[in-house]
């Protein structure tokens, strides 16, 4: 059985938040999050009583058409083992206390841990547990037991009921026995005499239950064949991919060779033919990366899927299983048309340059040098699991099509051509000035820097957005803790402000708490707010703030407001376009608002007014991943963390990719927030909670 080390972090983490999931909703596409999350996106984002997933895009209608959402949120299976999986990792990591007493704000050492309430107890509430009529049939183990024991001894059928034979939860003193296969519920025989007397399906529980776990086994293994088949379809049109450049630079290369011979002459009609090559390479390109995006997006989500049920599998109850039951029916009936979709269409595309006729015989009269024709090679995208090629050898045999003028000889495209996507220079990499933990003695064992900013005096002040932290740090240049203040709930976007110095938003009591920081820090006043706000920014030249704000039913919205609170404006983005609100938001010097998104739109640069002045797109594979944080400078350049690549990218002023300027051979990793100073300085928290300052 795996250990919880071994775990894929993803099970555990709601990606709405990026944290871990707090009491965990399980959407028909197999796919878990917060309820609360859920719950704020759905409203944000149903229409036509319908909302996509946020990790597939799957469409998930409600049972009843009008049902409102918190009904809604309550007929999605609870997976209760995830719940308990992450309890038992936040007991395993977190001090050996008890926690009946902590909420009494005593520490004392925990001697026992109950399997049935997940909680540590001290010796004398281990001994009022065990007397107690409510508890007194509890499973309880030392704390030994918790640190070393297999997970399946602590959580599913090993940490409290639920499962075939355990107690009745709605009848005292009756036994789960029974199955109601039209229902899919445990029942007793109570249960089964008085809710379910119209069910026509009632069946012993042993005999049913190995059934629905060896189904949803074979669902698992079907799913994981059809995520590692989209792997292949991605490799091979990433293999057709590396071929379309080859083949695009040879076309290159006989174009050069034979605008050498005819000089002068045939510059200008030489230089339309390369842009017909670069543009049809550009398209060609943007498809085959688009097909490869696709199968790596198809496969990343089945493994999260096969992650899940491989968790269900191994820690679920019989609840969980006859809960989820349906949707993995649905779901593995859905993946082999998902699949299909991305193994349509031909990807084995070259380029090949067919001189004209005319131009070996004669140069005056010479219209054309020649076209780009698009050579696809083979018929319809195969299987890659069921090519012959592909099991003998571990990929398809793409011969690369040959592409050359015989009475020409080849020259480098360094003489004349350039390359489809220009290069950014390479500037001398970043010199890191300071390293230090953004740990104080005080935190949990992890920490969640989700916000960073530095005052003049070079001291740094970080957000620590940790469900057990939940506090502002300030440290100096060089790491010295020097105050920490406790907001009131958990922050999620602060800025530098003139006056008060430091303004925090909490969206869920709907208010700005400002914060004094230039010695200790403590909270100065609070105002409340018509909406919550999230992401946060500040410009000390237009003197205002700029928030994310959510007030649903209403759109996402971009406000303007003043540093006392009075919205000056409103920006309301469109759902069509934005379908998901921004995860970060800036202010820079030019005067422009930048905004960060998780979708296919990156970064999108506007007016106060609303009016779009660019719009990033990455469309290249090593360009930005997963973005979480934007900062700007004073030239106009967009700076933006990308947790998942580990770098931080460049957008220039006019909204063109421009390079990397950290990375890992930097030391970074997981980046998650960032801030840049007026003199070049680069401050970067990072998914270990360390805190790093370069100089560009």
């Amino acid at each position: 059985m795996a250990s919880m080390s071994q775990m894929a972090d993803d099970i555990f983490t709601c990606t709405l938040c990026l944290e871990k999931v707090r009491e965990p909703r399980t959407l028909p596409c197999l796919h878990t999050f917060c309820r609360y999350c859920l719950s704020a996106y759905v409203r944000q984002t149903v229409r036509d009583w319908a909302f996509p997933c946020p990790l597939c895009s799957q469409e998930t209608r409600p049972p009843t058409k009008g049902l409102p959402v918190d009904q809604w949120l309550e007929t999605f299976p609870t997976s209760n083992f995830l719940q308990q999986l992450t309890r038992v990792t936040e007991a395993r990591q977190a001090e050996r206390a008890c926690d009946i007493c902590r909420q009494e704000q005593v520490l004392v050492e925990a001697a026992a841990w109950c399997r049935s309430c997940m909680e540590a107890l001290c010796s004398d509430c281990h001994r009022v547990h065990t007397r107690s009529r409510a508890s007194r049939d509890h499973v309880l183990i030392s704390m030994d037991s918790l640190m070393n024991d297999p997970l399946d001894k602590l959580v599913g059928m090993g940490a409290r009921g639920g499962g075939a034979g355990a107690q009745c939860a709605d009848h005292r003193g009756k036994t789960t026995t029974l199955v109601c296969v039209d229902c899919k519920k445990l029942a007793c025989e109570t249960c089964i005499a008085l809710t379910h007397t119209a069910c026509r399906r009632i069946e012993q529980a042993s005999k049913v239950t190995p059934i629905f776990r060896n189904d949803v086994a074979n669902a698992k293994k079907h799913i994981d064949d059809h995520a590692r088949a989209a792997g292949h379809v991605a490799e091979r049109v990433e293999e057709h991919l590396e071929q379309l450049t080859k083949s695009r630079d040879v076309a290159v290369e006989e174009v050069e060779s034979l605008k050498r011979r005819l000089v002068e002459m045939v510059e200008a009609r030489s230089a339309k033919l390369l842009t017909d090559i670069e543009s049809t390479y550009s398209q060609q390109r943007e498809v085959l990366a688009q097909r490869a995006a696709q199968g790596r997006a198809l496969e990343r989500v089945l493994n999260r899927t096969t992650r899940f049920l491989e968790h269900l599998l191994a820690y679920g109850t019989e609840p969980d299983l006859l809960g989820n039951f349906d949707n993995i029916v649905q779901q593995t009936r859905l993946v082999d048309s998902q699949t299909a979709a991305v193994k349509q269409g031909n990807d084995n595309t070259t380029l090949k340059f067919i001189p004209d006729k005319k131009a070996t015989e004669t140069l005056r009269n010479l219209t054309s040098l020649g076209e780009v024709k698009v050579i696809r090679a083979g018929g319809r995208g195969k299987d890659p699991t069921k090519d012959e090629n592909f099991t003998k050898n571990g990929k398809g045999d793409n011969k690369q099509v040959a592409v050359a003028s015989p009475r020409l000889s080849p020259r480098k495209v360094s003489s004349f051509g350039k390359s489809p996507r220009a290069t950014p220079s390479k500037s001398p990499r970043a010199k890191l000035v300071a390293s230090f933990s953004g740990r104080t003695n005080s935190d949990t064992m992890r920490t969640d820097l989700r916000g960073v900013v530095c005052l003049r005096s070079g001291d740094i002040i970080v957000m620590d957005v940790h469900f057990r932290n939940k506090r502002l740090k300030k440290f100096s240049p060089r790491g010295k803790l020097i105050s920490v203040v406790d907001t009131g709930e958990c922050p999620y976007g602060m800025a530098l402000i003139p006056d008060t110095d430091l303004v925090v938003t909490h969206p869920r009591s709907r208010e700005f708490v400002f914060v004094t920081a230039g010695g200790t820090l403590h909270v100065t006043g609070r105002i409340k707010t018509p909406k919550s706000y999230f992401s946060l920014a500040s410009s000390s030249t237009d003197g205002v703030l700029a928030a994310v704000g959510s007030n649903p039913p209403e759109p996402p919205s971009i406000d303007i407001i003043s540093f006392d609170g009075e919205v000056l404006s409103t920006i309301s983005l469109d759902r069509i376009r934005f379908p998901l609100p921004p995860k970060d938001i800036c202010l820079p010097p030019s005067g422009d608002v930048l905004l960060l998104f998780s979708a296919k739109e990156t970064l999108v640069c506007m007016t106060y007014d609303g009016t779009v002045k660019y719009s990033f797109q990455s469309t290249q594979p090593q360009d930005v991943k997963r973005p979480v944080s934007v900062d700007g400078d004073a030239q106009g350049n967009a700076y933006i963390a990308d947790v998942e690549g580990h770098k931080i990218h460049v957008i220039t002023k006019e909204g063109k990719y421009g390079g990397e300027v950290l990375s890992r051979k930097d030391g970074l990793r997981e980046p998650l927030a960032l801030y840049v100073t007026e003199g070049g300085h680069v401050v970067v928290t990072l998914g270990s909670g360390d805190v790093k300052t370069y100089v560009t």
